[in-house]
């Protein structure tokens, strides 16, 4: 038989042909989706670099804005009686520190340029440059432009075709009285921009990437050497007015050069100038982005060319493996009809087309014996479903149509406790338990009657008259005729699972632990109460325990768990419906009175409750005293839901946490104005560290015999362009409560030790003069604090013995053993630690023996009452005697007046740090002082200032 026309044949052009199109359709969805992917993930990177490199230039535009405006604040360019020449060396300084500005100068009110970097453009009028016009108005940040005037003067950039180009920063200089002065002007040459592009670019993944930057009308601002600057207009492009109008854009687009290039631009717009806007554009060759993808096709051919030509082979060998029987007994079939009746059938016990077809010539010989077979075999499936019938696990009845009981299995008798005997010829009505009413009934017989089958909980009753819950399956049979024979009930017990769901239910809504309602179930309870409108006046007490953390790191969490018990049962006694008493995590619990007929009746809780406090727990062998703090919201007044009210008692409660004085608060709308603030508070300190708004001032230590500089300390100020100078009494609590003291506690660290570095350099500044950086107790909750510390100090190249760290006696009272060891590190490399605020704590002299101080700092409470309080200078003198005794530097914080000086000189060897020799000052100020004393001698200030 000819292969085309034989099965075998057509069997496998079949195969193969279905075979072909699914490893094709494959090959074909992997490219595809190959390409959707190479395609968005390099998108996606040529849009992060136009939004790195747009956030990047407007960063910097603005952190030129901070640096113009603290110029314009500066004692020495406001004051008129400082030189133009001075004022020039701050410009000179300011372009030297950053040296892509241009030019830097200023003006008079009217417009005349009266100084400048390099001695350029003075007495030249710009009066009508929009720098000066928009700068006198306030801060200002111009747009890329091109610079005519400056360009003779000026050499050609380095990175760009076009003449130079120029970036305008001006602000305002005021008096006190707000009269405009001038103003000061910072051109930023523009070579800035392309050599942070060549930054960002310098991998070599992005070699043929092009970042550009363009005006809103389309005209190139920063081009590249394929695309100068002048040689386009941007305007006629989709990505860029997709950009203008969402800010972002991204597509394929045929450029110029009729080059199809992936393209993704991104729009950055000054928020405080209209005048600073570009569009940063990022492309790459479309040939370049596909490469990796038809690199990939190449490799998926010849992978699926593998394939196929396996697949063939595979297919051929099991196709024709399968046909050859077939072929025998067509063979033999065509021998038999040739009139050879002596051909002899091949046999092939299979149970497939083959096997049934060699069967079939013995069917006569064979017939008798398989039909005595077939009835054992059936015999046999009767028993076994017998079998299964009366060892099923679940319970089953069968009724007739009439609904009377014809058998029951073993599971039924063992379920309800009815023997066979017993329930024949009743109906399943005798097991009704009575709570399921008539219409759950007719429903239940509606649906067998309409869809054959029904299913669901129902509860019936037993022998013993035990009532249960049981799922049922009813199903009807019916016979040839589609007439209704009889109906099967199918059944099994689900008590123990309606009791675990119950149990579930429990455990969601419950505090394992004191089996109390929990979080989630308080609030759906006083929202419903609420809702219900139940009471026109109710109350809500956020509870917190009071040392507890101390009671279970102490002696363990098993006795902190049973006093919580102890304490559940307590409250729940004192509390009772309509009541609700809950745990709403940790050691804090809730009570919620649902019903109040005066503020009073709150206030007489509150005392029921500081009662209950007041005599000590007993748990186990242990007699626990802990206390309670308790904040107290009212509805309506304080909140409309139960969140509402649990966020106002929670406010109130934090409000008095630690004040011993009263152990409940009511709450109050300062209270969560006080929160507000707070949270504003926080958000201004995050930015402050974005905009760089800290600053550092440092108050000299003077020998008191010497009157010789022996010391300095640092100190962090914040400049808030809103709030002004915020005290550091108010952001360093919140700094640490945030977490960011590591940080700027190490900024701190590292900016002193620069400056004092390059102190020591410029000026005759005796070897042992001491630099003093506060260290806050927060910071040593920190592991890796020693070493920070160490790689600050060692980097800066100042000698480890002219660092002292101050500390106050917080850091001494948590009696870490992990703090001794670290401060005992820290004094191995050479440093030293002061006790810092002595006198305002608990003045432990323990730990002042077991850490060894270098210097103790007696504060300046005493030191201000000294001269009109005598037990105040007793202090003093007992702890500058005590101090020196233990071979400790003593310094006497806050002297201001002749009379302190006066008094401490008949203790010799004080360092004297207040304002009477100097308030706090700036770099800048204290390097003007440092200049000006010759000898490192300190001569009193003559005028006693305000603090900062």
């Amino acid at each position: 038989m000819h292969f085309f026309n034989s099965i075998r044949g057509r069997l496998i052009l079949s195969l193969m042909a279905g075979l072909l199109f699914v490893v094709i359709l494959i090959v074909l969805l992997s490219s595809f989706r190959y390409e959707r992917m190479t395609v968005e993930n390099r998108g996606e990177l040529l849009s992060q670099l136009s939004s790195g490199m747009a956030y990047q230039l407007s960063q910097d535009m603005h952190s030129r804005t901070t640096e113009i405006q603290m110029l314009t604040h500066l004692p020495d360019i406001q004051n008129p009686n400082v030189s133009l020449e001075q004022k020039r060396a701050i410009f000179e300084k300011m372009r030297d520190s950053y040296p892509y500005y241009a030019w830097i100068g200023m003006t008079d009110a009217k417009g005349n340029i009266l100084t400048g970097t390099q001695g350029l453009l003075v007495g030249k009028n710009v009066f009508k440059r929009s720098w000066f016009m928009e700068g006198a108005k306030g801060p200002h940040l111009g747009s890329v432009h091109d610079a005519f005037l400056l360009s003779k003067i000026m050499p050609k950039p380095k990175w760009d075709d076009l003449p130079l180009r120029l970036v305008d920063v001006s602000a305002p200089i005021r008096d006190k009285n707000g009269q405009l002065l001038g103003v000061i002007c910072g051109h930023l040459g523009w070579d800035w921009a392309f050599e942070m592009r060549d930054k960002i670019l310098a991998s070599p993944n992005l070699a043929n990437i092009d970042l550009l930057v363009a005006k809103t009308d389309g005209a190139l601002l920063m081009g590249t050497a394929r695309l100068p600057s002048n040689s386009i207009d941007l305007s006629q492009y989709d990505f860029f007015q997709q950009a203008l109008k969402n800010r972002h854009g991204i597509g394929f687009e045929t450029w110029s050069d009729q080059h199809s290039y992936l393209t993704a631009s991104a729009y950055e717009s000054s928020v405080s100038n209209d005048m600073l806007k570009w569009v940063v554009l990022a492309r790459e060759n479309k040939s370049i982005v596909m490469a990796p993808f038809w690199h990939q096709v190449k490799i998926n051919l010849l992978f699926t060319l593998v394939i196929i030509l396996l697949l063939i082979a595979i297919v051929y060998r099991i196709v024709s493996k399968s046909t050859q029987p077939l072929e025998k007994l067509t063979e033999a079939a065509q021998a038999i009809y040739s009139g050879n009746n002596q051909t002899k059938i091949p046999l092939f016990n299979k149970q497939d087309e083959v096997g049934i077809l060699s069967r079939s010539f013995k069917t006569l010989v064979d017939y008798l014996q398989l039909e005595i077979k077939q009835k054992t075999a059936y015999a046999d499936q009767l028993r076994l479903m017998g079998r299964v019938y009366e060892s099923s696990p679940q319970s089953v009845m069968i009724t007739d149509s009439h609904q009377n009981i014809l058998d029951v299995n073993e599971s039924f008798t063992k379920m309800t406790g009815y023997q066979k005997t017993e329930i024949i010829g009743k109906t399943p009505n005798y097991l009704n338990s009575g709570r399921q009413n008539r219409a759950f009934y007719e429903q239940m017989w509606q649906k067998i009657c309409d869809d054959g089958v029904w299913q669901g909980e129902i509860w019936n009753k037993n022998k013993a008259g035990k009532i249960y819950p049981e799922w049922l399956l009813i199903t009807c049979l019916k016979n040839d005729k589609g007439e209704l024979t009889h109906f099967i009930g199918i059944f099994s017990d689900i008590s123990e699972k309606k009791e675990a769901e119950a149990q579930l239910v429990f455990l969601a809504n419950h505090d394992v632990l004191t089996q109390l309602p929990n979080r989630r179930l308080l609030q759906d309870h006083v929202n419903l109460a609420l809702k219900q409108g139940e009471t026109k006046q109710s109350g809500l007490i956020f509870l917190d325990l009071d040392f507890f953390k101390s009671i279970n790191d102490s002696l363990g969490h098993i006795v902190g768990d049973q006093l919580l018990v102890a304490i559940t049962k307590s409250l729940s006694q004192g509390f009772k419906k309509p009541n609700l008493v809950a745990r709403f995590g940790g050691d804090e619990f809730v009570i919620f009175v649902p019903d109040l007929s005066s503020v009073n009746e709150m206030e007489k809780i509150a005392w029921q409750i500081d009662q209950l406090f007041s005599s000590p727990f007993m748990v186990g062998d242990y007699t626990l005293q802990v206390g309670a703090s308790m904040g107290i919201s009212l509805y309506p007044q304080d909140g409309q839901t139960a969140e509402e009210l649990i966020q106002a008692a929670d406010t109130a409660m934090y409000s008095i946490k630690g004040n011993h004085n009263a152990s409940y608060q009511f709450y109050t709308r300062e209270m969560h104005d006080a929160a507000y603030e707070k949270l504003l508070l926080e958000r201004d300190l995050k930015q402050a560290l974005i905009n760089h708004e800290f600053y550092l001032v440092y108050q000299p230590q003077i020998d008191l015999d010497t009157c010789k500089l022996n010391g300095l300390e640092v100190l962090i100020r914040w400049a808030h362009p809103k709030r002004g100078i915020v005290s550091p009494m108010v952001f360093i609590p919140v700094l640490e409560e945030m977490g960011l003291i590591d940080r700027v506690g190490l900024w701190v660290l590292e900016e002193a030790l620069m400056q004092y570095k390059s102190w020591l350099k410029e000026f005759a500044i005796d070897d042992d003069t001491t630099l003093s950086v506060n260290l806050s107790a927060l910071q040593f909750r920190n592991p890796n604090i020693v070493k920070m510390l160490e790689n600050a100090v060692s980097q800066s190249g100042v000698e480890w013995e002219q660092v002292i760290f101050e500390v106050t006696e917080s850091v001494m009272l948590a009696d870490d053993a992990r703090i001794q060891h670290d401060m005992e590190k820290l004094k191995k490399s050479g440093c030293q630690f002061a006790l810092d605020d002595y006198g305002t704590g608990y003045s432990s002299l323990s730990y002042i023996d077991r850490c060894h101080f270098s210097e103790l700092k007696v504060d300046q409470a005493f030191v201000r009452k000294m001269m009109e309080k005598e037990s105040d200078q007793l202090i003093v003198h007992h702890t500058i005697e005590m101090a020196k005794a233990l071979g400790m530097k003593v310094v006497i914080e806050g002297v201001e007046t002749p009379q302190q000086i006066d008094f401490l000189r008949q203790y010799p060897g004080l360092t004297i740090q207040g304002y009477y020799f100097s308030k706090p000052l700036t770099v800048d100020d204290f390097t003007h002082r440092l200049k000006n004393n010759k000898d490192n001698i300190w001569q009193p200030d003559a005028l006693i200032e305000d603090k900062v």
